[in-house]
């Protein structure tokens, strides 16, 4: 799902605490709102690695690091050195390059949810705006074989189904959400792509901001996104690469009230025929050509303030339109609508 618009982001709030936080770097201390990455914590499979006939018994942190400067970066070698940083970590020798390095392998390897805990702990220890934006890049790849986050992913769909705000607050704020699609990592965003079928959802969260995609195997596409100051909902048709076909989008303010209502066809991503808006109850229609641009007749007022006009009221005697731009450049798109440019996340 592109990285939705806006999704690169990081919390400078955080990352002063994070400082603060690190200038010591305590073992069992931790920054506001995360749990404390220990030096010592075990990770998953490492007890595995430590299996007999991998390695001589008793390695010192010496010869453990003079036996990962031997290996190359790939195959067996990059599988051998994965083992050989997991038992320095366990020996509570890890540096700032190491927790980079590891999380550079668990990338190779696939494992993108050892990569985000690798960098989160580097980034807690060692608090840095790079750090902050390499984890919010990283797209953990989950599937309904994980329990938790399918539970909480058929919640999720069946009230995008129901175009159901309340419940989607609901869901995006509770502790489950933020241990399961966060790792409890406050105030930095985290990139989710969870798959079940055909079905592919991409969630942005950095709780209570969420901003997410739906992508049914039928074709139909669902967005929400969440902020402080209002939710968009939104369903449309989507094939072939764009927008072709019914498109409906809301929003509402931070109470949850309706306040505007898009509705119309869209072919290639912009909207063609016309255009139905609701603003505070009120209905406007415009017609469209098959561009996207407005084929309404532009009042003289409007163009001298810089606008373009696009739709009118049912008595005609109001109309809606668009300031700081011609004609020429107006068209009615996905993005207009406050629908993002759909890229399916790697």
């Amino acid at each position: 799902m592109k990285k939705t618009k806006g999704l690169k982001c990081f919390a400078l709030t955080m990352l002063t605490s994070l400082v603060i936080t690190a200038c010591s770097q305590p073992a069992g201390d931790a920054a506001p709102g995360v749990s404390a990455p220990s030096r010592t914590d075990s990770i998953d499979g490492a007890a595995s690695a430590q299996g007999e006939g991998t390695r001589p018994p008793m390695m010192t942190e010496q010869q453990l690091r003079e036996a990962v400067a031997g290996l190359g970066q790939t195959g067996d070698d990059l599988d051998q050195k994965q083992e050989y940083y997991e038992l320095l970590l366990s020996m509570d020798v890890f540096t700032e390059s190491d927790y980079i390095e590891l999380a550079q392998i668990y990338g190779s390897q696939g494992d993108s949810e050892g990569q985000r805990r690798m960098l989160s702990r580097a980034l807690r220890l060692y608090p840095s705006k790079e750090y902050a934006e390499r984890l919010s890049e990283i797209v953990v790849k989950r599937t309904d074989a994980d329990m938790e986050t399918a539970g909480l992913a058929d919640n999720l769909m069946n009230a995008l189904e129901q175009q159901n705000l309340p419940e989607l607050k609901s869901l995006i704020q509770s502790e489950e959400w933020l241990k399961a699609m966060q790792e409890n990592i406050s105030g930095l965003g985290t990139r989710i792509c969870y798959q079940a079928g055909g079905d592919t959802v991409q969630i942005f969260s950095d709780s209570p901001d969420v901003e997410l995609t739906w992508q049914r195997s039928d074709g139909g596409l669902y967005y929400y996104r969440e902020r402080g100051d209002g939710s968009v909902l939104g369903t449309a048709d989507y094939g072939d690469g764009a927008y072709n076909g019914a498109v409906t989008v809301t929003y509402y303010d931070a109470e949850g009230n309706v306040n505007r209502v898009y509705s119309g066809t869209m072919s290639g991503n912009v909207c063609v025929g016309s255009i139905t808006v609701t603003v505070d109850g009120k209905e406007y229609t415009g017609k469209l050509n098959d561009d996207g641009t407005t084929a309404e007749e532009q009042y003289k007022a409007v163009e001298e303030l810089g606008g373009v006009l696009y739709a009118y009221s049912a008595d005609g005697n109001s109309y809606l339109y668009q300031s700081g731009i011609t004609a020429e450049a107006f068209k009615i798109d996905c993005s207009f609508l406050g629908l993002p440019v759909y890229e399916a996340w790697e």
